[in-house]
């Protein structure tokens, strides 16, 4: 907006040019008032595309030139005009005091301002000055950041900020840099530092948002989002929210929601009633009064129930169990997502093989012998139907309809096994050594096979109690369970306890004196054992020594008398070889004398030696 002025203040007349104070500061005496549209610079902001009206936003430029206004000199207010000023301080001798207070010295580093009282500002220059009648002078530092006196005001705005001002009620905002007004109508507040999140001055906000941010605020109830930059806004319906970081998961203003849903999550959310799934990978920017956000859940959560929707996750080793209109439907492992209302999902029954503890069976035998013992069992789940069908569906909590729950499948199969156990137990006897009185083991009899060689049972060796009650278990348990989809594994019993204290010690003494007899009886067995196994030894070291001298005897009978003697002779020498001795040969025994000594006494005593 420009004015045909060159100046950016005008002449306060009456619209004729001619002063309205013409009777008290002279025809030349015209005030002169600021005009801000020469000053003004119209901002709008330009960050984005705004959904609403921001408006203009006047920021006013710095200019200091009405103080070199000639008009504003003091020279031209009537009191100083030398046929009215020197004849007032002539008359006003008598008065020494009121002459010297017309008197203002101002100096260079001082700006003085005289007002007269109907408000009109003049500019004192350094120097000294005797001013008129009916008006007040006041001496400012010119380095001050705010000089006023009247409606002179003489603002400096330093570099990072924003001044705050109005005229007429209208908002400004004062770039930095010196400014000088003269203007009734003009009200300075204060500054602002730029970097501020928000300066909110009337009617305008100058926003900045940060880098990595976004600000939240409302325009007549509508919620708006502000991208990262400055925003220059001059609109009265506006409220400011805050700021939510970018990254933020969800974030709403009013009707307006963005939501960024992290990787690896999935959002639940509804629209009109209606339950919506946003995926992850992409920011959503949705305007609608009937939306509401409720959270975002992991994908690989099993069991994900967003009102109608059910996204259910089945891993290998489980099958999903489920109703589609009141009919049992088993999931294979897949994902799988429900969207109908009436298709609702039970639990999860695991394929593999499980192991179930059954804790304090207690029962009395048949020969009223009350025993207590834990066990375990092991079973696999081949058919997830019939198995939920006849052992996992029971009474639902507050409904009418019954409802598959695991742990009352595996609470079932528990309580039927320990009824199994008791049944066996009370149809069984104990001795003392703990062993089934039943000798006939137990046999599956096949139709059409030949039973005609079978065994007598009393011959066969009877097993103990604890193997017995494994076998009939198995037997009679395995069978029932396989109608209900079941298949069991096996199952083991730990350490059996007698109830009745007395008879548990006395078959404990019988069974320590049992362990005695049966250790002396296994060493009667290795001794006996040993000793069979010596002779049979000797048996036949003995009858290879005699073949040995047989088979001599009839080859030393078929050679000559010479070859008998030499082998005697090598023979002879192998056995005092062995035996370390000195074989003499000689015709007589009186050759042999001189050989062992000079005398018989010699012989005799080497002879009584050699025979001990």
């Amino acid at each position: 907006m420009k004015n045909s002025s060159n100046t950016p203040y005008t002449s306060l007349s009456n619209g004729k040019g001619e002063s309205k104070d013409d009777d008290i500061y002279g025809n030349n005496n015209n005030a002169i008032r600021t005009q801000f549209s020469q000053l003004t610079e119209q901002v709008k902001s330009t960050v984005q595309e705004y959904q609403f009206d921001v408006g203009y936003v006047d920021m006013i430029k710095p200019d200091e030139r009405i103080l070199t206004d000639p008009r504003l000199s003091a020279g031209k207010h009537s009191c100083e005009s030398t046929c009215v000023k020197w004849p007032i301080l002539l008359c006003s001798l008598p008065l020494p005091c009121y002459a010297l207070s017309k008197i203002s010295c101002i100096k260079q580093n001082e700006i003085g301002v005289v007002t007269h009282m109907m408000g009109g500002a003049h500019i004192l220059p350094s120097g000294c000055h005797i001013s008129g009648c009916c008006t007040t002078v006041r001496k400012f530092e010119i380095k001050q950041d705010m000089i006023r006196n009247g409606n002179m005001w003489i603002v400096r705005i330093l570099p990072g900020n924003y001044g705050l001002a109005t005229t007429s009620g209208k908002p400004l905002i004062l770039l930095p840099g010196r400014h000088a007004i003269n203007d009734p109508l003009f009200d300075y507040i204060g500054s602002e530092g730029v970097n501020q999140p928000m300066i909110e001055h009337r009617t305008i906000r100058i926003i900045t948002v940060p880098r990595g941010e976004l600000g939240l605020v409302t325009v007549k109830g509508e919620g708006h989002f502000l991208q990262p930059g400055r925003h220059f806004i001059n609109q009265p319906n506006l409220r400011w929210i805050g700021f939510k970081k970018l990254t933020s998961e969800y974030m709403n203003v009013g009707a307006k929601h963005r939501l960024v849903i992290p990787a690896g999550k999935i959002g639940l959310a509804w629209e009109n009633g209606k339950p919506l799934i946003l995926e992850h990978g992409q920011v959503y920017e949705i305007s609608s009064p009937y939306f509401k956000y409720v959270k975002s859940v992991l994908l690989t959560a099993p069991v994900i129930v967003h009102g109608a929707i059910k996204i259910i996750t089945v891993r290998e080793g489980v099958f999903g169990v489920s109703y589609d209109d009141g009919v049992m439907s088993i999931l294979m492992p897949q994902r799988h997502t429900l969207t109908k209302g009436t298709h609702t999902f039970a639990g999860f029954l695991p394929s593999g093989q499980t192991t179930l503890g059954i804790e304090a069976v207690t029962s009395m035998s048949a020969d009223n012998v009350g025993i207590k013992f834990d066990s375990a069992l092991t079973i696999q789940v081949v058919d997830p139907k019939a198995a939920v069908r006849e052992l996992g569906t029971v009474q639902g909590q507050g409904q009418d309809q019954q409802t598959f729950l695991l742990d009352e499948f595996y609470a079932n199969i528990t309580a039927k096994a320990k009824l199994a156990l008791s049944i066996i137990i009370g149809n069984n006897k104990l001795n003392q050594s703990f062993e089934s009185t039943q000798k006939k083991p137990i046999t599956v009899v096949v139709e059409g096979q030949n039973t005609g060689n079978a065994e007598d049972p009393e011959d066969a060796t009877s097993t103990s109690f604890k193997q017995h009650v494994h076998d009939v278990f198995m037997l009679q348990f395995t069978s029932n369970m396989e109608s209900c989809g079941i298949k069991v594994i096996d199952m083991s019993i730990e350490d059996v306890e007698i109830t009745n204290q007395m008879l548990a010690k006395a078959m404990a003494r019988g069974a320590v004196a049992a362990t005695d007899l049966e250790k002396t009886r296994l060493e009667q067995v290795a001794a006996i054992t040993a000793a069979e196994g010596k002779s049979k030894a000797m048996n036949i070291l003995a009858t290879a020594e005699a073949n040995r001298i047989k088979t001599l005897d009839e080859a030393m009978s078929k050679v000559s008398s010479v070859t008998q003697q030499r082998e005697l002779i090598r023979s002879a020498g192998e056995v005092i070889g062995q035996t370390k001795s000195t074989l003499i040969l000689a015709e007589n025994v009186g050759h042999v004398m001189p050989l062992l000594g000079r005398n018989g006494l010699q012989l005799d005593g080497a002879l009584n030696g050699a025979g001990k």
